[in-house]
């Protein structure tokens, strides 16, 4: 069935089987202490309950986990750990995020929780595609193509700095 999980900082061994499940951590610090974390068939979600900066060391233990779901203002960065772990979309929180992703697989970021004028920041190798901003991309340190679907601006302003690969914006 559906579970939800809450790692409390230990050496957790988090196992799950079928349905979409979600792992829930309050740190970096809870996240990384995990020994296991492996979700099964379904989409599988490691939730942050906080900000936190999240490096790939992070992870390492982590596996059939298809979302990472961050809360308030993160700064992650995504690299092989990441991609071993399965982590394909990034769905952001309310505040200012930063992403570095040189994982080398295309990454989907969910940016409908950004207000106007919020930055995200894409940075690296990998090619991102992001939907739902209504707040700022600056994307100048990103290699990797970029796709924007923006949402509606009730300012109607949004600000989108691009890198030096192909760039989509509708």
């Amino acid at each position: 069935g559906t579970n939800t999980i809450t790692g409390g900082g230990g050496a957790d061994s988090l196992t799950v089987g079928t349905a979409s499940n979600t792992f829930n951590f309050a740190s970096s610090v809870n996240l990384a202490a995990a020994t296991t974390i492996a979700g099964g068939i379904g989409n599988d979600t490691i939730q942050m309950t906080a900000a936190a900066p999240l490096t790939d060391a992070g992870f390492l233990n982590a596996s059939s986990i298809e979302t990472l779901r961050l809360t308030g203002a993160s700064t992650i960065t995504l690299g092989t750990n990441a991609a071993n772990a399965g982590i394909v979309n990034v769905v952001t929180g309310t505040a200012a995020t930063s992403i570095t992703n040189s994982n080398g697989v295309t990454l989907n970021v969910n940016a409908a929780a950004l207000a106007n004028n919020i930055a995200l920041t894409l940075v690296g190798s990998a090619a991102e595609v992001v939907s739902g901003l209504i707040g700022n991309i600056t994307a100048s340190a990103l290699t990797g193509a970029l796709t924007v679907t923006t949402g509606n601006a009730t300012d109607n302003s949004i600000a989108i700095t691009t890198g030096s690969a192909a760039t989509s914006i509708t």
